[in-house]
């Protein structure tokens, strides 16, 4: 952090098919991270029905990334099972 400051750019190229919902890139500056706590969102995308390469840059310094990738609900269904609606997420690429 002393040497790169707030300068450090990163990247995320996602591969998807057909993909409907929500991808947010998360961050933490904490060492030992739990599942669910200390990750705060850094950015967030909506897709309905992309497929290719999307990408997202971002600036900071951070001790872990995650992605966390929400599929959209079929309009007749109560749960985000329904994989013939949503598509795939298929991949991510990450560079620091």
């Amino acid at each position: 952090p002393e040497f790169n400051s707030n300068s450090a750019l990163h990247t995320v190229a996602m591969y998807m098919t057909r993909f409907k919902g929500v991808v947010h890139v998360q961050g933490t500056l904490s060492n030992q991270p739990d599942s669910y706590g200390k990750y705060f969102t850094i950015d967030s995308r909506t897709y309905t029905g992309f497929s290719g390469v999307d990408y997202m840059n971002f600036n900071g310094v951070y001790t872990y990334i995650r992605l966390l990738i929400v599929p959209a609900t079929a309009p007749a269904g109560s749960t985000n099972d329904d994989p013939s609606f949503f598509g795939s997420f298929d991949k991510a690429l990450y560079r620091s």
